[in-house]
């Protein structure tokens, strides 16, 4: 859970001006908010440079700081870092200081759910989500406050999934105190989600920090703060109180001030060490009377605006925060390098920190030798948007196109590979020695991870472009690259299949990249419907990784040749690998829905089975791909079949996906259909200990005693393979679906072809104890009856009340009465026992009797006959 290092990134946050926040501790709408004792939400918004991280980051240290009753949690979005702007990453930094600061909280169920859906969890924001709300309705008298800033710089997509699941715990009627306070600045992708959830009936409360009287109160402080940094220019400068008093008088003197325009406005007077009364006078005469004047005429006086233009280029573009020594390589690379070497020797990181500061001025930041902007504002200012005017008399501003960036980007990572000394191909046999050299090698690493990542979003046609991937992602018969090889091996689900034999073509559908799969097709020198080792084409690695674009283009196929007859068609679009799986399985077994439907709307065979019997709905059900498995079912997809192995029900319940059992049972589908070897869902639920999918399916009227090909029941499931759980949690999953079997009148007498029965193997794995309670209530009554006629204290009935009947079959009171009688014979005979103690031929025939009555008293009662004869003792069998 811990995907992003947040307690470092909060720490990086500067701390609040003594005198700054308070227009915000002392609102009524937060003190409502923090004083409610249930679950609410509060939409904090405010413009641009306002102080609202810095105020969040207050708020999690102080205001609302985690006491015994309260667990703060808090997560920093912010478009610098890949693992800091999605909601997937938020959700598990916050359950990751959830179960830090607490760890009771880390119930045996919670446990048995992480552990469940490790492999995917972190990619899963529904999984996430659905762990914490469990967490909070199972603590219901703890307050989680969750902390959420800057939501303006979460992707959208994410963004929107975090408004939909906020909405939809809002909207229930759940017991938990789960508080969310949210940040973000007013702009309209953010502020239409937080309307509509005000507008409703919920519990949400919109502070905003835009508002006018809110806007006077945060200049009041943005006063203090002023005289705050004032106060410490002068201590730096050694200003004289006349000096320190101008430049106070003239920085109050402009309207609309925030704290980032103080910020850039302030460092420029900073680092002049020749500052004077008539330079105050000077500077201040000028000063930018909004952010994007600052940023313009900081970036206006570099020097070397081309250099300057390309470092912008690449901090924009990168998928992290690139560090000096990267930027070294990155600066300069040059077309005729033609080998590593070829660079020379780079200077020291601080005389490369000393030259980006020259040329950017404080746009950047470098913090830990990594490169930042500034503020989200920087890269608003730079960066081009469709629709948006920029200012005629601005010349930086939007003057990065994006496509422009990553193709930078992306020509520096691809002549890097190829000029390193990484060799052109290999046998994939050890890529440990190559891993140990790419990651002694700077920027080499970032390189092979993000070039294609560049090269997709660059989106060019240039011809050179074009070259330069031809040969980076040529192969040879039984090799491929060196650098897909490390790529490939770094896919734990893929390595298994090694790329030995895949075709330029191939390498281009696995990294995405449409206009060099269309180069390759509109060239000729591609064959479309090639397989390699284990049957894959370009068509099923595209689909497989969620190349929607490359899938479009395959299926269209080459450019037609009237002499080629491989440019007849495209891509086979049902195409089987060696086990039999389709391009539409492997995208509904990944959940990649847009690849699935461009299938479906060319006519990809819905239905096709595996070697397995198992259809593309059967793999996204297996999966959990709920989006998936809606798309397949609208379009006809086969909820069962006889010919099924495992049920798309089975699977999803088999795999504890509760909400996709949910979707196919609203689908139609049989809640009791059984797999080949005759297990039912249910079963499958109770096999993996799947506490919440067990109850749906009981709920949902599951039959709980249909039995397998062995003859078992579910029951036997959760009762026999809690012995299998791998801990506590496990087995207090199992544990609590037996509880719940017993409480809906589970049969725990029922044999199976073995012999055996659920209350066997309840006593095996949780001892006698559990076998008494799980104990049918008619046995309970016998048990009774036995007793009332026996009330002695002899050994022997304290045995027979102990561990009379322990299974039985339909006879009920009859056989009750029978068992009764038996049991005032044998008494009988154990009165006679002394009195024959020297006549060995009663003995003998006393012993026979017993043991017949015995017998008969199992075959009536359908107990274990060791217990029936171990209740007079060994020596008298």
């Amino acid at each position: 859970l811990h995907t992003s290092p947040y307690l470092e990134r909060k720490n990086n946050i500067s701390d609040r001006v003594p005198g700054t926040c308070e227009w915000f501790v002392g609102h009524e709408h937060f003190r409502r908010w923090k004083e409610s004792q249930t679950s609410s939400l509060l939409w904090v918004s405010a413009n641009p440079g306002c102080g609202k991280t810095v105020l969040s980051k207050h708020l999690v240290e102080h205001e609302l700081r985690s006491t015994e009753s309260r667990v703060t949690c808090y997560f920093f979005f912010k478009d610098d870092f890949e693992d800091q702007r999605n909601a997937r990453s938020a959700i598990s930094c916050i359950l990751h200081q959830l179960f830090t600061q607490r760890d009771k909280l880390l119930s045996p169920k919670i446990r048995k759910r992480l552990e469940t859906h490790a492999t995917h969890l972190t990619s899963s924001f529904d999984e996430l989500w659905e762990i914490l709300v469990i967490t909070a309705e199972d603590n219901s008298n703890l307050e989680i406050v969750c902390v959420l800033d800057a939501l303006d710089e979460c992707e959208e997509q994410d963004r929107d999934a975090l408004a939909q699941a906020l909405r939809r715990f809002y909207e229930s009627s759940s017991d938990a105190n789960l508080k969310f306070l949210v940040t973000g600045r007013p702009i309209e992708n953010v502020t239409h989600i937080f309307q509509d959830l005000t507008a409703s009936s919920m519990p949400v409360i919109h502070l905003e920090g835009e508002a006018p009287q809110e806007l006077e109160m945060i200049a009041q402080e943005i006063k203090i703060y002023t005289r705050h940094r004032v106060r410490q220019i002068r201590q730096s400068l050694h200003l004289s109180a006349d000096e320190e008093i101008l430049l106070l008088r003239q920085l109050q003197g402009v309207q609309n001030q925030t704290y980032l325009w103080l910020y850039l406005t302030l460092r420029s007077i900073e680092d002049d060490l020749t500052i004077t009364k008539a330079k105050i006078q000077e500077i201040t005469s000028a000063l930018p009377r909004s952010v994007n004047d600052a940023y313009e005429k900081m970036l206006s006086q570099s020097q070397d605006p081309e250099n300057t233009r390309k470092v912008l280029h690449l901090v924009v573009a990168a998928n992290r925060p690139l560090t000096l020594a990267e930027m070294d390589i990155a600066l300069a690379l040059r077309p005729q390098h033609k080998s590593y070497n070829a660079l020379g020797e780079r200077p020291p990181p601080q005389r490369l920190k000393k030259q980006i500061l020259n040329l950017c001025g404080y746009f950047v930041t470098i913090t830990d030798s990594k490169i930042y902007l500034l503020h989200q504002t920087a890269k608003e200012f730079l960066v081009a948007k469709a629709g948006r005017i920029a200012s005629s008399q601005l010349k930086w501003e939007s003057s990065l196109r994006p496509k422009d960036s990553h193709g930078i980007l992306s020509q520096i990572c691809i002549h890097y590979i190829l000029i390193s000394e990484l060799p052109g191909q290999t046998n994939l046999d050890d890529l440990k020695k190559r891993k140990e050299q790419v990651a002694k090698t700077v920027f080499l690493d970032y390189s092979l991870k993000n070039w294609a990542i560049h090269t997709r979003l660059a989106d060019a046609e240039d011809p050179k472009v074009m070259e330069s991937l031809r040969r980076l992602c040529a192969t040879e018969p039984g090799t491929c690259p060196t650098w897909f090889g490390i790529f490939w091996s770094e896919s734990p689900h893929h390595w298994a299949e090694k790329p030995k034999d895949f075709t330029t073509l191939m390498i281009a559908s696995v990294l995405g990249l449409d206009q060099f799969v269309k180069h390759l097709l509109e060239t000729g020198r591609a064959e479309v419907n090639f397989k390699d080792t284990w049957g894959r084409t370009a068509l099923f690695l595209a689909s497989d990784h969620g190349f929607d674009g490359v899938v479009r283009l395959l299926l269209k196929g080459p450019k037609f040749r009237f002499t080629e007859v491989r440019s007849w068609k495209g891509a086979r679009i049902d195409a089987k690998n060696s086990l039999r799986r389709t391009p539409l399985m492997k995208a509904a077994s990944r959940g990649h829905e847009p690849v699935l439907k461009v299938l479906l709307d060319n006519g990809a065979a819905i239905n096709a089975k595996d070697i397995d019997g198992q259809t593309a709905l059967a793999f996204a059900s297996e999966g959990g791909h709920e989006a998936c498995a809606r798309l397949l079912l609208n379009r006809g997809a086969k909820i069962e079949d006889a010919d099924f192995e495992w049920p798309p029900l089975y699977l999803a319940a088999a795999e504890g996906f509760e909400s996709m059992t949910r979707v196919l049972l609203n689908a139609g589908a049989n809640i009791n259909v059984q797999a080949r070897n005759g297990e039912t869902p249910l079963m499958g639920a109770c096999r993996h200990g799947f506490e919440a999918v067990v109850l749906l399916l009981l709920n949902a009227a599951a039959n709980k005693e249909i039995r397998d090909n062995r003859g078992r029941t579910a029951l036997f499931y959760a009762a026999g393979c809690s012995a299998d759980a791998a801990d506590e949690a496990s087995l207090s999953a199992y544990r609590n679906i037996v509880d719940l079997f017993i409480k809906w009148g589970a049969q725990v007498d029922v044999a199976d072809k073995d012999g055996n029965t659920p209350l066997m193997f309840m006593e095996a794995n949780w001892g006698k104890k559990m076998g008494e309670v799980a104990e049918p209530v008619r046995y309970k009554k016998l048990r009774g009856l036995v007793a009332r006629c026996f009330p002695g204290e002899s050994v022997q009935l304290k045995k027979l009340r102990a561990l009379f009947v322990h299974h039985g079959s339909t006879g009920g009171y009859i056989l009750a009465a029978v068992a009764v009688l038996i049991v005032l014979c044998v008494t009988m005979l154990d009165d006679l026992w002394p009195t024959l103690e020297n006549d060995d031929i009663w003995q003998t025939m006393l012993v026979g009797v017993r043991e017949i009555l015995g017998l008969v008293c199992f075959v009536l009662i359908s107990g274990e006959f060791v217990r029936i004869t171990g209740l007079f003792g060994t020596n008298r069998n």
